[in-house]
């Protein structure tokens, strides 16, 4: 029986490209959409200070985190969160909202 921290992977299923990856347990939905070669909008690097990655999470579950409810407000209880500062800990499906544009941090700097 695999547990946090053992090296154990997780799932998780991106909408609407239907794409899914499986990364280490606590990887955060930022960088597992990198991996899914999956481009995010971000313009701090994954540092949360921009509040441009957000994604809903549709299914599973996902932590709250300071940076979500300075950027998110309003918006939480509809599973709004910053990818950046959300670890993976169990199977998730995510929506990633359409880019307008292709930005230049779209991904992992």
């Amino acid at each position: 029986m695999a547990t946090a921290g053992t090296g154990s992977k997780v799932e998780v299923t991106y909408l609407p490209s239907g794409k899914t990856v499986r990364v280490p347990d606590g990887t955060t939905l930022f960088n597992a959409a990198h991996w899914a070669g999956l481009p995010i909008e971000s313009t701090c690097g994954g540092r949360g200070t921009c509040g441009k990655c957000s994604v809903q999470v549709l299914e599973g579950e996902a932590e709250l985190s300071l940076a979500d409810y300075r950027h998110l407000a309003g918006r939480l209880e509809d599973g709004w969160r910053l990818s950046c500062q959300c670890p993976i800990t169990g199977p998730m499906t995510v929506e990633v909202p359409r880019l307008m544009k292709t930005p230049k941090a779209a991904t992992m700097a």
